[in-house]
């Protein structure tokens, strides 16, 4: 048996479209990460020259700092590293020369 209540259809609203100029959601837009990144670089760079000019030497990477290689028979004999000329010193890559 069919129900005696009536059915009745609620009037529905259009959807909203956002306004131009309205609030809208935050997120990063893709030049600004750009920018970001730029400025992180930059700054990096800086650093790092810095860290050249108080920091100009390294460890020799071929005597590993020990300027000395001995001979393995005659123990007062030693050649010394050709790279740093005897130093364990050579100038980091990028440092100015000094």
């Amino acid at each position: 048996m069919p129900s005696a209540l009536p059915t009745t259809i609620q009037p529905t609203s259009p959807p909203t479209t956002p306004t131009p100029g309205g609030p809208t959601p935050h997120h990063p837009s893709t030049a600004s990460a750009i920018a970001f990144a730029a400025l992180l670089l930059i700054a990096l760079f800086i650093a790092w020259r810095i860290s050249l000019r108080t920091h100009p030497w390294t460890r020799c990477p071929k005597c590993k700092g020990d300027p000395r290689s001995y001979h393995p028979i005659f123990s007062r004999h030693f050649a010394l590293c050709p790279r740093c000329n005897g130093t364990g010193r050579v100038l980091r890559k990028g440092a100015p020369p000094q």
